[in-house]
């Protein structure tokens, strides 16, 4: 699926395509830039019945035997809506690699993705009639859109762990290979957008008999982070309101004080910006 390129890239895919004799079942799908939503959503609405939808960025790299370990696993338990494999997260500008096991979205796949985000869709492989039931991608917001998906996909049944290679997702790598960074980092209030998106993903974790405890704090620290961001561009009603919502969730939080005295500080020194000198008060 090219979204309406500038770099080359389709042309690229042609050549790859003509040069390999156009394999069956390959190929490219263009359309006008819209926006990843609607990119995704396109390519999907294309395939047909084709009993499993796997998905892979261009800045993430799979094992050559990520699909066929999935494959075997759907064999094995036809109840499986999706299965995700560990990821693993190579950070180019801090020369670091870290793996994180992700067996406990077979758990509770939900709680997972609060706890931990929704960065796992080139880890991840589903079956093609639980996208078409999910409706695909949302196509309205132009970051957040795998949040939306998978939360409705969870909804539909069990998920799966496939244990072995991890899948590598590379981060601030966009320099080094002179590729499109990350989508989020072009919208500006892409953190205040996730958060508000994982806030409709938790009203959906309404089991009575399972703690959310953390997922409590972890949505109280979204709701600060965003409020952080409110406070470096000026906005303290905004940052006041996040801390608000951030309250909600748990309310006791020496991290959200802090926050709060910035915003009172900030408030203060408002007030006597604005204020005339010799003005009664």
């Amino acid at each position: 699926m090219d979204d309406g390129s500038t770099d080359g890239t389709a042309d690229s895919v042609r050549a790859w395509l003509t040069g390999h004799g156009s394999p069956e079942g390959w190929s490219l799908i263009e359309a006008e830039h819209r926006g990843a939503g609607h990119a995704r959503d396109t390519g999907l609405g294309t395939l047909g019945d084709c009993g499993l939808v796997a998905f892979l960025d261009s800045d993430d790299l799979w094992p050559t035997d990520s699909l066929s370990r999935a494959e075997r696993a759907f064999d094995q338990d036809p109840a499986l809506v999706g299965v995700s494999a560990d990821r693993l997260n190579h950070d180019y500008a801090a020369n670091t690699r870290k793996r994180d096991d992700v067996a406990g979205l077979a758990r509770d796949p939900l709680e997972w993705m609060l706890l931990h985000g929704a960065g796992f869709g080139s880890c991840s492989v589903v079956r093609d009639r639980g996208v078409r039931e999910t409706g695909g991608y949302p196509t309205e917001d132009p970051t957040g859109h795998d949040i939306v998906l998978f939360t409705r996909l969870f909804a539909l049944g069990r998920w799966g762990h496939l244990p072995g290679t991890p899948v590598t997702f590379r981060r601030n790598h966009a320099a080094a290979y002179r590729e499109q960074d990350h989508i989020h980092r072009s919208v500006r209030d892409a953190n205040a957008r996730w958060t508000r998106l994982m806030e409709t993903a938790f009203g959906k974790l309404e089991r009575a008999d399972t703690p959310h405890g953390e997922v409590r704090k972890a949505m109280a620290r979204r709701w600060i982070s965003v409020a952080k961001d409110c406070y470096k561009r000026g906005d303290r009603a905004e940052g006041v309101r996040c801390l608000r919502r951030s309250r909600e969730h748990c309310r006791w939080s020496l991290r959200r004080v802090r926050w709060r005295a910035r915003f009172a500080i900030m408030g203060h020194r408002s007030t006597e910006q604005t204020t005339v000198p010799g003005s009664v008060s």
